[in-house]
């Protein structure tokens, strides 16, 4: 029986501000490389894109998918000069 104290299920909420489970994005600013990643709550995951931004042709938009093992984003070393 539940009695208020009791957790009925398990929280699956995906957290909104968790870098690797919902929305984020890095730009490899030497490359002109957006990338970007989002959470498809129809497909149970988090799928990732990459474009080449070309100064040329600014209004050019082709997402293209990155393979499946890549889940998350970390971000953009201009040091290492790598995403």
């Amino acid at each position: 029986m539940f009695n208020g104290t009791q957790a009925c299920c398990p929280d699956t909420t995906i957290d909104a501000k968790s870098p690797t489970e919902y929305r984020h994005f890095s730009v490899d600013t030497d490359k002109n490389i957006v990338y970007f990643c989002d959470y498809k709550s129809y497909e149970k995951g988090v799928y990732c894109y990459w474009t080449k931004r070309d100064p040329l042709m600014p209004t050019s938009n082709v997402w293209t998918e990155l393979p499946g093992y890549v889940s998350y984003i970390i971000g953009y070393s201009t040091s290492k000069g790598n995403t």
